[in-house]
């Protein structure tokens, strides 16, 4: 169970920190030189439900983050009586993997 919740909170962190270095260093290649980023509504909007969508992705990985430590203070061993199957978590891994190519 931690080593798929370990799994989960990796894929997360990249895309968290993936948006979070966007923001920081890319975001001006949308903006118009004689414009401020504001004044272009449809791209403001579009980078507002980003953010509200990253911002809760965020709480999510924190969440994950806590429970991971939970988990492995309960169980040092990284042993759960939550463990999925051998076959469910293929299975996951298997989704996991295909999402990301």
């Amino acid at each position: 169970m931690v080593n798929l919740l370990r799994d989960l909170i990796s894929g997360l962190d990249d895309t968290v920190g993936a948006w979070d270095d966007f923001w920081r260093k890319e975001i001006g290649y949308f903006q118009d030189d004689d414009e401020p980023l504001a004044s272009s509504s449809s791209l403001e909007l579009s980078i507002a439900a980003v953010g509200k969508a990253m911002s809760t992705l965020k709480t999510l990985l924190l969440k994950l983050k806590d429970l991971e430590k939970k988990l492995c203070k309960d169980n040092p061993q990284g042993v759960s009586p939550l463990s999925l199957t051998s076959n469910t978590e293929t299975k996951y891994k298997y989704l996991l993997d295909t999402e990301a190519n």
